[in-house]
């Protein structure tokens, strides 16, 4: 094993192993995988949203109430009232509306048809929404709302459990899976894809995984598949921190990567390609809220680092900006190399009323990664490592201040 890979397994590992996996529990697959992990858009991270004791903390609200908390009672009554919205044709068609093209309405529009309800879990989970303080746009938004209430509905059916919709995949094989998992899930991520609205291949994954890891830690099956792909592992090669049969084949490449000896009842086996994703994306994906500490810099590098600052003030031009214009690639690097830099996100032909300024950790930047979406296309990119340079730029093309008002640019480092 590469001596990255020995120190990443270090660092994360043991947290992956300990916080990731959900329990073989009706409840706990309730909120932890169809609330938590079936929706995941810009500017809304469902897990966040969820709250719960193994979840993510909200990045710079530390009042917020996640809806496991404030709704206080059973998954299986809130996916009832959710579900049972879905039957109202009034409300179905409202929410059918607000998600039709590029036609649908605003955000509030979407809450109300949740508040108007009537229903309490429903009304539980608008506050949770309005109270969200975090980017979203309307018809997405809607789009999520539409998809817990069309999708608990589904799950209705299901004597509301996620694991009881899971079970009708076993076709009277055991359940849960024992020893290969690998039929139930590429007919579980399969089904999942076809009947859940708003959910692609990468969420049918993630809906699975973690299920799937706590029966590996618990030795129910020996290896499973099922991972959310997202760029992080790209990234990794493209730094050369993974060799290049890891791009070629990231599941056949897993399969030689052993878990060292001090893991228990795990240490030896393969290890599943969501185990070696969620460490590479808690090393290198400051939103996740767990960095490294900086390694120590040696005196020598330290006085290239001032040397290079010196010269940086004395030529600090446009030239430190970089633009990134159908090459996402290239961006992606940027963005790892330079974690505490800025974006201006701009319309392929930049306009005035259109300069968004973020960092590169904001849920505006890293949700279209994670998604694997086209990122300098329709919006191309202007990169700087400081906010002055874009700020100078905008004055010098346009006469205007850049747009900051996203929350990514005031919260406390």
């Amino acid at each position: 094993m590469s001596v990255y890979l020995n120190e990443l397994f270090t660092r994360h590992l043991g947290r992956v192993l300990a916080q990731e996996p959900v329990s073989d529990d009706p409840e706990e697959m309730n909120w932890r995988l169809f609330f938590a992990h079936s929706q995941d858009m810009q500017g809304f991270a469902a897990d966040i949203f969820v709250g719960g004791p193994s979840e993510r903390r909200h990045p710079t609200d530390s009042s917020f109430r996640g809806l496991r908390e404030r709704w206080g009672r059973d998954s299986k009554a809130l996916i009832t009232d959710l579900g049972s919205l879905w039957a109202e044709v009034q409300a179905r068609k409202a929410l059918e509306q607000l998600t039709l093209g590029s036609r649908g309405g605003s955000v509030d529009q979407g809450i109300a048809v949740l508040r108007s309800s009537g229903r309490l879990g429903a009304m539980v989970f608008a506050d949770t929404l309005d109270s969200f303080k975090t980017g979203r746009g309307s018809r997405k938004t809607n789009k999520m709302i539409r998809a817990y209430v069309q999708n608990s509905a589904l799950l209705l059916n299901h004597g509301a459990s996620f694991r009881q919709y899971l079970q009708t995949f076993a076709q009277g094989s055991a359940f849960p899976p024992q020893t290969s998992a690998a039929c139930f899930e590429a007919t579980a991520r399969d089904r999942i894809e076809r009947d859940f609205y708003n959910v692609g291949p990468q969420l049918a994954n993630y809906l699975i995984s973690d299920w799937l890891l706590g029966l590996w830690k618990d030795g129910c099956i020996d290896w499973f598949e099922s991972y959310k792909k997202d760029s992080v592992h790209e990234q990794a090669i493209e730094h050369g921190l993974l060799p290049r049969e890891a791009g070629e084949n990231f599941i056949d490449f897993c399969r030689t990567v052993h878990i060292p000896p001090e893991y228990g009842a795990v240490s030896g086996k393969p290890c599943p390609p969501r185990v070696l994703n969620a460490c590479l994306w808690q090393d290198g994906n400051r939103s996740s809220g767990i960095q490294t500490k900086p390694r120590p810099v040696s005196p020598r590098r330290q006085v290239q680092q001032a040397v290079a600052r010196d010269v940086n003030r004395s030529t600090r031009s446009c030239e430190l900006i970089e633009e990134f214009r159908d090459n996402d690639r290239g961006y992606c690097a940027w963005l790892a190399a330079h974690r505490d830099g800025y974006v201006l996100n701009v319309n392929r032909r930049p306009k005035a009323d259109y300069l968004k300024l973020h960092r590169p950790d904001c849920p505006y930047i890293v949700g279209p990664i994670q998604r694997q979406q086209r990122l300098t296309q329709g919006y191309i990119k202007i990169c700087s490592v400081a906010e002055a340079d874009l700020v100078a730029w905008c004055r010098k093309r346009f006469r205007v201040e850049p747009q900051s008002n996203c929350y990514c640019l005031s919260r406390i480092p």
